[in-house]
């Protein structure tokens, strides 16, 4: 029995390109952002996460995976989502901002400023978009920050 819950573990990890951990495993809502964040960074020409080398996104806890002010954190391949932030953002636009990180990782590497990457996961995620003021980055604007 144990080695067929391990087997179908894996069959499932090996078709994911984003595999949510704990209680964000049954979120649908947050699945389905999750995706369809993942689809808009692949059109936009990011290298995003791939069947062979998927993102895992963690549930994090206060004090042990981040600090309690925050309501995500990235490091490279692993988000840590707080699954309901403090504050006027959910938890959707939180792993939206983390996602960018990761693409901005992926398709740069190293080879970016931090301000850089930080603007764009900004803007890709809305954080700081109204509903009376949103305002689209336009094509030419994205590619000259890829060049960059």
């Amino acid at each position: 029995m144990r080695g067929l819950v391990y087997r179908s573990f894996v069959c499932f990890e090996g078709a994911s390109v984003i595999l949510f951990f704990g209680s964000l495993a049954g979120n649908a809502g947050l699945i389905e952002a999750g995706e369809k964040a993942h689809a808009e960074l692949r059109a936009r020409g990011y290298t995003v996460a791939s069947e062979s080398q998927p993102v895992r996104v963690y549930s994090a806890q206060s004090g042990h995976d981040l600090e309690e002010r925050k309501g995500a954190s990235w490091q490279p391949g692993r988000i840590f989502l707080r699954e309901s932030p403090a504050g006027s953002s959910s938890a959707a636009v939180y792993l939206r901002h983390e996602l960018m990180h990761e693409a901005v990782h992926r398709t740069c590497g190293e080879a970016h400023p931090i301000w850089a990457a930080e603007a764009a996961a900004i803007a890709f995620s809305g954080e700081l978009a109204k509903e009376d003021d949103v305002h689209a980055v336009s094509s030419s604007a994205w590619a000259g920050l890829r060049r960059r």
